[in-house]
């Protein structure tokens, strides 16, 4: 799977290499060395600049791949009388990307997206037909789905194929949340704070390499959570397999950082839609749940903030400017924060939060209306597969489960049972906690993302909520703990690490409310974590699998912060999947997505020397 570049690629994007599968020959370009390098290294795809090379160099490539898709992407100058985007040339598939004026390399990325979106497509089209997917489905009376995993992304998943005319049993490992069992025997969704929001931006891509809101996210998986990183245990105390995905972590290149943000941005644009449309069609399903428009971002370091206003306008969010005095006058819970300098600006943000265990109840309820049944404290630990690699059943301790598809949202809790699939090995566990704060006089009306300098604490929502009497309450969640496949231990130094500096953020950003939860003894009272299903990648997982009824099996997880963001186009898709359609979402979070250009062979230097030799 090699992507021939015979072209220059910007400085930047190749910072810190273009990655294993990349063979990166500037000095091909319009070279009759051309020729050779196709017939010596059969590139799937060939990256070129102006003019296509000539009918006999190209002949030669297709002969030599023979039955294996390949693909030829090239620039060229905008003109009134320019070819079709997509033609064929000597045989051979040809993408154009035009720009407007040569030598410029604005359009470098999307090069480098389509080349990558080739190379994914090709691998994962073939599985998704062995599991039954087409353009054009046929109906199907396959209709009985079993769920694993009660979880934010299985119910509104559930609510989606329940309307759809499917017959679903959820298999969940925890007691059913309505009882109020101890939080610490519940999952993400139900077990941490009572909150959740959305923007455009969750889903964060954690492998932004250069970026000025993020800087040091190469360095945080490097140091223990006391040193300033993330890691809750010392590198050399870390597992093989864990090891194996913080080494793929470090290794993703920045262009494909960059594409798979870009793709997370556009998942969560179609969300926001389908959130909406469901707010208006079921609006009793937001009664009582303490919804809030619009989410407050504010920032303690200039640079950070202005580089979060240009993100901000680029992705359509912003509504509105704050700068420094604005905030407090605005948003009165935040002035003394602002007297103090502690917040440089702000601004108004698309997006809206709700209290998530009372959403959860409310959907719970509506889908066992819909006649989906529940299995509480079951646990799936294993999926019996035949020689032909169909699902022909989920195991459980007290027997094994069939139906005609399988949908699994297993969040962290899918290390034990899927052996076999491409899921496996593919999540690790981050850590995330939360603490109460009394909504004090000047109330905050609206939720906010707040993010300070520092790795330990750096990012924070700070949700508007009500409390167990309906007293007005804040929501405070942040922190990074790397806990791989283990737990979170709450007495642990680095948990403390975490929690004293959540609760910093309280006391400089909102000294009021935080001074109320000591003297009251609230504070380490409210203390509570929640574990969440992280990739390497940044991007999501959305595996297919065929099933031995002629069904399918869906796992999906790993949407790193974004589950509940990004919960209904993951609905949508999963219904897709079980008509037998195909779906852009099979091919976003294909699982080996970004695992077909792994770690880089050469070096920044060894391009960049490359480079510089071509342009002499």
């Amino acid at each position: 799977m090699t992507i021939l570049i015979a072209r220059h690629i910007d400085e930047h994007l190749m910072s810190q290499g273009l990655g294993h599968s990349v063979i990166y020959r500037p000095d091909l370009a319009n070279n009759a060395a051309l020729e050779g390098a196709l017939l010596q290294h059969k590139p799937r795809v060939l990256v070129i600049d102006g003019c296509p090379p000539d009918e006999p160099a190209i002949t030669g490539w297709r002969k030599a791949m023979g039955d294996q898709p390949h693909v030829m992407i090239h620039t060229a100058i905008s003109t009134s009388d320019r070819p079709p985007a997509v033609f064929r040339r000597a045989g051979i598939e040809t993408q154009a990307i035009f720009s407007s004026q040569p030598a410029v390399h604005s359009d470098d990325l999307e090069v480098l997206a389509r080349a990558e979106a080739y190379l994914t497509y090709h691998e994962a089209l073939p599985r998704l037909k062995a599991a039954g997917l087409t353009d054009n489905p046929s109906a199907s009376r396959s209709r009985s789905v079993i769920a694993v995993g009660a979880g934010i992304v299985n119910l509104v998943t559930a609510w989606e194929l329940a309307r759809a005319g499917y017959q679903l049993t959820i298999v969940d490992a925890c007691p059913d949340p309505r009882t109020k069992p101890d939080w610490r025997r519940l999952g993400t969704t139900h077990g941490g704070g009572n909150a959740r929001m959305f923007s455009l931006t969750e889903a964060d891509n954690y492998n932004e390499k250069g970026s000025l809101i993020y800087s040091g996210m190469n360095l945080v998986f490097r140091k223990k959570i006391s040193e300033g990183g993330w890691l809750t245990r010392a590198a050399q105390d870390l597992t093989s397999t864990e090891s194996s995905w913080l080494n793929h972590y470090h290794s993703v290149p920045v262009w494909m950082a960059e594409v798979f943000a870009r793709d997370i941005y556009a998942v969560n644009h179609e969300s926001m839609i389908f959130w909406q449309d469901m707010i208006k069609e079921f609006s009793g399903l937001f009664e009582k749940v303490g919804y809030v428009e619009d989410i407050l971002r504010i920032y303690s370091e200039p640079e950070v903030y202005q580089a979060a206003v240009v993100l901000q306008r680029q992705l359509g969010a912003l509504k509105r400017l704050l700068p420094e005095g604005e905030v407090g006058k605005r948003h009165p819970a935040f002035a003394d924060a602002c007297l103090s300098c502690e917040i440089v600006g702000g601004l108004d943000a698309v997006g809206f939060t709700l209290n998530i265990h009372n959403f959860v109840a409310n959907l719970l309820n509506q889908l066992e209306l819909l006649g989906v049944r529940f299995l509480w404290n079951l646990e799936v630990n294993g999926i019996s597969m035949g020689a032909d690699g169909l699902v022909r059943e989920l195991l459980t301790s007290k027997g094994a489960l069939r139906a005609d598809h399988y949908v699994a949202s297993p969040g962290i809790n899918c290390q034990k049972w899927l052996s076999g699939t491409l899921t496996e090995d593919k999540i690790q566990g981050i850590g995330g906690l939360w603490l109460t704060l009394p909504n004090v006089d000047p109330p905050l009306m609206h939720s906010v993302k707040l993010h300070r300098e520092g790795h330990v604490g750096e990012d924070s929502n700070i949700t508007v909520a009500s409390g167990e009497n309906g007293e007005p309450i804040l929501l405070l969640g942040s922190g990074y703990a790397f806990v791989g496949n283990g737990k979170l231990d709450m007495d642990s130094l680095e948990a403390e690490t975490l929690f004293k500096a959540l609760e910093e953020t309280a006391r400089r950003f909102l000294p009021r409310n935080y001074a109320k939860a000591v003297s009251d003894g609230t504070l380490r009272a409210s203390r509570r974590a929640c574990i969440r299903p992280f990739t390497a990648t940044g991007l999501g997982i959305f595996e297919i699998l065929g099933t031995e009824n002629g069904g399918r099996m869906v796992i999906t997880t790993g949407h790193n912060t974004g589950g509940f963001t990004q919960a209904p186009s993951v609905a949508k898709a999963t219904l897709a999947t079980l008509d037998g359609a195909l779906h852009p979402m099979q091919y976003k979070y294909y699982p080996l997505r970004g695992f077909i250009n792994p770690v880089p062979k050469e070096t920044h230097q060894d391009y960049r020397a490359r480079d510089t030799a071509a342009k002499l």
